[in-house]
């Protein structure tokens, strides 16, 4: 699983989960790629991508090379992927001549196959949930959160029980357990995509699965991160290990790293490099505000 990575992001108050780069990255045929759940609402209708009947260019997508013979033929195996045609789901079991684009999207989690025009390309799709306090889902597309409200204070227990604080979000990720990462990133970004804050090495804990997940996965889970607004907040004692400041109208990307990325703390130059360094797959949703809607004002930079 090398040179791959995937994203997943927040906003808070004007910030929500949204889309960062649009560039999607190419497949290759001896590579297991990490692929996450394409949980974003890049349009705002209410809908994530990957229920979606047109899917736009982003980096929740790997594209396959274009047939260059005459064999054209796509099987998709298992339920984890599905493939995309200039942006919509693939309607027969062959690429149709003039296709500009084709893609693979996540959209649940387990393992994958595509065999397209004599190639096999492998996938791991990791689902993402963002859970509250009190361990209540929060819909990436629906749902809504706020920047942190109560004074900073040392976690007590377990990191992954449930607590007073309605602000601060655990992140669960959810796959076979061999594709879960030992730790992540998380980025904050500004609403043109620029790098606000880094939260190195974020550490995950064993957890149990959502109801309804297959005993197949395992899951792993964040310690309740907050998202701050400023410096104070962000570097105090009691909760710098799990704080990240933010903007109004940005996003928050939970990353899994790259092999053999640079990892340098991104306070500084390494800020600019935060993405360059990682393969961005999230899920997101625009409008992400307990205390104000501005979905649309939410979205805008962000698909």
């Amino acid at each position: 699983m090398k040179g791959l990575a995937s994203r997943t992001c927040v906003r808070a108050l004007a910030l929500g989960l949204a889309m960062g780069g649009v560039c999607p990255s190419i497949a290759r045929a001896d590579t297991l790629h990490i692929i996450g759940v394409d949980r974003d609402d890049d349009d705002v209708d209410g809908r994530v991508d990957a229920e979606q009947d047109v899917v736009p260019p982003s980096n929740d997508l790997f594209d396959l090379p274009l047939p260059t013979g005459k064999d054209r033929s796509i099987v998709v195996r298992g339920d984890a992927v599905r493939v995309l045609v200039d942006g919509k789901p693939l309607a027969f079991a062959s690429a149709p001549a003039g296709a500009k684009r084709i893609s693979v999207q996540g959209v649940r989690p387990g393992r994958g196959e595509v065999v397209a025009f004599g190639q096999t390309f492998a996938f791991a799709a990791i689902d993402t949930w963002p859970v509250d306090g009190q361990d209540k889902h929060v819909d990436p597309a629906r749902s809504h959160a706020s920047f942190e409200r109560t004074p900073p204070e040392r976690l007590k227990g377990s990191p992954y029980a449930k607590t007073d604080n309605g602000d601060a979000l655990r992140f669960v990720l959810v796959g076979m357990p061999g594709d879960l990462p030992p730790v992540v990133r998380l980025v904050a970004r500004d609403p043109s995509g620029g790098v606000v804050d880094v939260l190195e090495s974020v550490s995950f804990g064993s957890v149990p699965c959502p109801d309804g997940a297959s005993s197949a996965f395992a899951c792993g889970s964040t310690s309740p991160i907050r998202i701050v607004p400023d410096e104070i907040d962000r570097d105090h004692p009691m909760s710098v290990d799990r704080s990240l400041r933010a903007v109004l109208g940005g996003a928050v990307e939970v990353v899994l790293p790259v092999e053999g990325a640079s990892r340098r703390g991104a306070r500084g130059r390494a800020a600019r490099d935060a993405a360059r360094s990682h393969r961005s797959v999230s899920w997101a949703a625009s409008g992400f505000s307990r205390t104000t809607d501005g979905r649309r004002a939410a979205a805008r930079g962000y698909g």
